[in-house]
């Protein structure tokens, strides 16, 4: 086998891992599409940011 067929062969079957990797890891998320979260709003979103980062920034450790 030449280096050249070599490299294509080891590229296609590095290509088709990962391929493979990306499908499975989007099957894997599935069960997540009628998680509470999926149903909320951007102002449901927006006030559990406000929440978190008053949290972060505003209370000190061990509160």
């Amino acid at each position: 086998m030449s280096m050249r067929t070599r490299v294509l062969f080891n590229l296609a079957a590095g290509a088709v891992l990962l391929g493979g990797a990306i499908g499975a890891q989007a099957a894997n998320l599935g069960f997540l599409k009628d998680t509470s979260i999926s149903y909320m709003k951007q102002r449901d979103v927006d006030s559990i940011k406000k929440a978190v980062y008053a949290a972060l920034n505003d209370k000190q450790d061990g509160e």
